[in-house]
């Protein structure tokens, strides 16, 4: 596997703020034609938590994988930043020079998935919220998320929008820990209905209780799959358990992420049936399923429901 480090060219408030990235890929003379951005929480960079494990699993699975570091706690100035970096690596149009991984980005890339945890769930999906089409009906809202206001102009690129296929959320943070009545729905509510989302939350999260959480996610409008860890906190992780599994020699919380990765991969191989640049199909089917992992035998073994 292949792993490329580079800046981003960005600028905020007339000084030069480059944004980290970092590209993870199989050195394969097939080039992969599907890209997984993916940023942080409110803290941390592009090698915090779970993000670097998952990536690695994903390339390895035949995708580009993409993480960033936003470090600003300014969601609008973060959105910007984020349409920065899938702008840049994205719009086969950009004359800039660049490098031979972002090339390969732009010339063979036809679909994109931007992920996010937690705040950086926020961002992508108020990214998101932007990819209004004619599939919206007329009563469908034109502000992209009514509770985030933008600080300038910035829109996502049209020269790359249709490549993004669809949003992931890794523990999106509904409400402040202790303060469900602080609900962040509306931009959730606001996605536009041919939108594809997938969830991923834990049982145990204190910014998403789950019964808030389901009702929140039943008034969704698009296709929603969502995933439910349980007993998982807002990393993800169900305990600090060293314990390693026979079979595979991986934790408990290395059994969670690899299989975490494998769910993306199912969910986008049903996510990619439709044609690439085609017109987006509205569809508010909705799935949940609530994940376990069980001990047995010096193994970890996980169940879906």
């Amino acid at each position: 596997m292949n792993t490329t480090t580079l800046s981003v060219p960005h600028s905020r408030n007339g000084k030069q703020s480059n944004i980290p990235i970092v590209i993870d890929y199989l050195d394969d003379k097939k080039k992969s034609d599907t890209a997984i951005v993916l940023t942080h929480g409110a803290s941390g960079d592009y090698s915090t938590g779970y993000l670097p494990l998952l990536a690695r699993v994903l390339a390895e699975r035949g995708y580009t994988v993409v993480r960033c570091t936003l470090v600003t706690t300014v969601i609008n100035v973060r959105i910007n930043a984020m349409k920065a970096v899938l702008a840049y690596l994205f719009n086969d149009q950009e004359e800039k020079a660049v490098d031979p991984a972002v090339a390969t980005l732009r010339s063979s890339t036809s679909r994109v998935y931007i992920g996010g945890h937690s705040f950086g769930a926020r961002v992508i999906v108020s990214i998101g919220d932007e990819l209004k089409d004619d599939t919206e009906s007329p009563n469908a809202k034109k502000s992209a998320g009514s509770n985030v206001k933008s600080d300038n102009s910035a829109s996502v690129d049209e020269a790359f929008k249709n490549k993004i296929h669809g949003i992931i959320t890794f523990s999106y943070p509904l409400h402040p820990p202790g303060k469900p009545s602080e609900l962040r729905d509306q931009i959730l509510f606001d996605l536009p209905e041919a939108t594809k989302l997938l969830m991923i939350s834990g049982t145990k999260d204190p910014f998403g209780e789950l019964p808030l959480m389901t009702k929140t996610q039943n008034k969704i409008k698009c296709s929603l799959t969502a995933v439910r860890i349980a007993k998982a906190g807002h990393s993800l992780s169900t305990g600090k358990s060293k314990k390693t599994a026979k079979d595979t020699g991986r934790t408990q919380e290395e059994t969670i992420y690899y299989w975490m990765a494998q769910r993306i991969e199912e969910w986008i191989k049903k996510a990619d049936e439709g044609v690439p640049g085609e017109k987006r199909k509205r569809n508010s089917q909705k799935i949940f399923e609530l994940i376990e992992v069980a001990v047995a035998n010096d193994t970890f073994k996980i169940t879906r429901a």
